[in-house]
């Protein structure tokens, strides 16, 4: 899904940014097309290309060099026994001890790179939380990641998040069966 939605993401810019160009190059469509349809049109061109190049990072985070998708285990990370356990003492002495080991101002800069030490490092904290926190863990039993879904996130990225939240959740039902009964009555007349 998270591929097919990339997909149509990229249609939408690589055939809509053209031929929008080519309106604006000829003179007489160029006096037909107001500004404003230009301009309402350009912002749609420039928000979908957002949207593609942000769901491209979660892509390219989620992928290996081979195009394989990345498998995130937190017990691997911190070098212990998938046994299923969260929050257990174990889990925080194996990450205080990898802490101290793999911190990116007590590696090596000769052996290890710098950007490479720091990655690491993120990962190993990501991999705590998830086994420490409740939802990152949920999230990752069930979505293999703990941040949740992809698709569901590249879906967030396009919608702003004061919509989805409970407070306008009234609002947005209301306007919405307000819009479907103009749509129907709009339809009926015409």
């Amino acid at each position: 899904m998270l591929y097919a939605m990339f997909g149509v993401q990229c249609l939408i810019v690589f055939i809509g940014f053209p031929f929008l160009i080519m309106q604006c190059a000829k003179e007489e469509t160029r006096i037909r097309l107001s500004y404003g349809r230009w301009m309402a049109k350009w912002l749609l061109i420039s928000y979908v290309g957002k949207w593609m190049l942000e769901t491209y990072d979660l892509v390219e985070v989620t992928m290996n060099d081979d195009g394989v998708p990345k498998n995130f285990n937190p017990y691997k990370l911190l070098k212990m026994e998938n046994d299923g356990s969260f929050d257990t003492e174990a889990i925080n002495s194996s990450f205080h001890r990898l802490r101290v080991k793999y911190h990116p101002k007590n590696v090596n800069p000769e052996k290890v790179p710098y950007l490479k030490a720091v990655r690491r490092y993120d990962n190993l904290v990501k991999a705590f939380e998830t086994l420490t926190q409740p939802k990152l863990f949920d999230n990752w039993k069930e979505y293999g990641d703990p941040l949740g879904s992809k698709t569901i996130k590249t879906l967030e990225l396009a919608i702003p998040t004061w919509l989805t939240g409970d407070d306008f959740q009234p609002m947005l039902i209301t306007w919405g069966f307000i819009g479907l009964i103009g749509l129907g009555l709009g339809l009926s007349v015409w």
